[in-house]
């Protein structure tokens, strides 16, 4: 069996193409579903996702673009923000036996003065893939570097941790030649090595950067990888095609 595995940065759901032509933020959660169904994924990591209850669009993000699809869903929290949470989700067509939130927190005496860092998180899941487990890590890095380096580090053992196949994914913000994506790809196969295309992501409407990524263990075979042209959100989304190592 193969599975299609995705990374998509959804900006809370806001319409890209509206913004650029009015300035408008229109959320359309439906938009982003729908993109995840048409690209035949089984398994979508989640960035800039929002649950802000009572507010419409930005409520449980994660459980309604899930229930269009028919999947199971988890959401990790990593700050508050107005009034609600915001981190990242995985939509999966497989049920999610666990999830666990792992901080990504830079101590005070790292932090520069002046500078606002953010608080990141990693979604840590095992599904239950046709019986058999898979461990998904899905994660957003920060844009300075030592955020950068924490991330880095945190993934990379618990990449090393796993007992079962395993996929990490996530916007990075950091573009391939980055040391974080070397120190990465020490430990577990970046599946851009099969990239069909140069791989920029970001912006949606005219790329010029690569910085959305999915990367995964030994236990894992990869068959192909893309980036397809959609532009519902800011970033387009990154795709692969996986199959277990020993199938």
């Amino acid at each position: 069996m193969t599975l299609q595995v995705g990374t998509f940065n959804i900006q809370h759901g806001a319409h890209y193409p509206t913004r650029l032509a009015t300035g408008e933020e229109r959320i359309d959660l439906v938009a982003v579903a729908d993109a995840i169904a048409d690209m035949g994924l089984d398994i979508c990591g989640l960035n800039e996702v929002r649950n802000q209850e009572n507010v419409a669009g930005l409520c449980h993000q994660a459980r309604v673009i899930a229930e269009r699809l028919g999947f199971y869903y988890a959401f990790a929290r990593a700050i508050d923000h107005k009034g609600g949470e915001y981190g990242n989700a995985i939509v999966s067509r497989y049920p999610i036996l666990s999830c666990t939130s792992v901080p990504l927190i830079v101590p005070a005496e790292e932090r520069i003065e002046g500078e606002k860092y953010e608080d990141r998180v990693v979604l840590s899941a095992v599904l239950s893939v046709d019986g058999r487990e898979l461990s998904v890590l899905v994660t957003h890095f920060g844009l300075y570097d030592v955020e950068q380096a924490l991330a880095a580090d945190t993934v990379c053992r618990l990449a090393e941790q796993a007992t079962t196949p395993l996929v990490l994914m996530g916007d990075f913000n950091v573009t391939p030649d980055s040391p974080y994506i070397a120190r990465i790809s020490r430990v577990l196969t970046d599946t851009a090595v099969l990239l069909d295309g140069d791989g920029r992501t970001f912006p949606s409407n005219e790329p010029k950067g690569k910085i959305d990524y999915i990367f995964a263990n030994r236990g894992l075979r990869v068959l192909s990888a893309r980036v397809p042209s959609v532009l519902c959100s800011d970033h387009r989304p990154f795709v692969c095609t996986l199959a277990f190592a020993d199938a």
